[in-house]
């Protein structure tokens, strides 16, 4: 794997994986431009029957709402197969803010402490993803985030409208 061309590598996400457990260091900022391949990944994850995914936010030094709501949503979607979970460590204080305001701490499994035993990481290579599925897994991240609550469905409601007038 090679870290694609044209992405800062302050942007991006190192991944491994063993014959049970996906593991994912998030580089830089964590936005829209990760979260599809961040979804590629982890269900990649759940088809090889894998039983956690690691997340490592550590060098994660912002957040925006799609890949807040991608992570949502695969840890929803991961809960729901029965066969494992995600689990994410070293979350920076700004990043919990942001997932209380959202009211995803009681959905988000955080690890307490630090530490990560990881095999050794490798940067994934972002794939070309389509306009139409940028938009797509942007809709999926924030109807995930609307459901949660009535004042994420307020606060998302444009987004989720327009997303979808797009995608129509």
């Amino acid at each position: 794997m090679s870290s694609g061309a044209g992405q800062s590598r302050a942007d991006a996400l190192d991944v491994a994986e063993t014959a049970t457990t996906g593991y994912v260091k998030v580089q830089g900022q964590a936005t829209f431009k990760q979260a599809a391949d961040l979804r590629a990944f982890v269900r990649a994850q759940i088809a090889a029957k894998h039983t956690t995914v690691f997340i490592d936010l550590d060098d994660c030094v912002a957040v925006d709402s799609t890949f807040v709501g991608t992570l949502t949503s695969l840890t929803m979607e991961y809960r729901r197969t029965g066969l494992g979970h995600i689990k994410l460590f070293n979350v920076h204080q700004h990043v919990l803010d942001i997932f209380a305001t959202l009211g995803l701490h009681t959905i988000l499994e955080i690890a307490n402490g630090d530490g990560l035993a990881a095999p050794a990481l490798l940067p994934l290579t972002p794939s070309a993803h389509a306009k139409v599925e940028i938009a797509q897994v942007m809709l999926d991240a924030h109807e995930t985030l609307a459901r949660v609550n009535d004042a994420n469905a307020l606060e998302f409601k444009n987004v989720v409208d327009y997303l979808r007038a797009k995608l129509g």
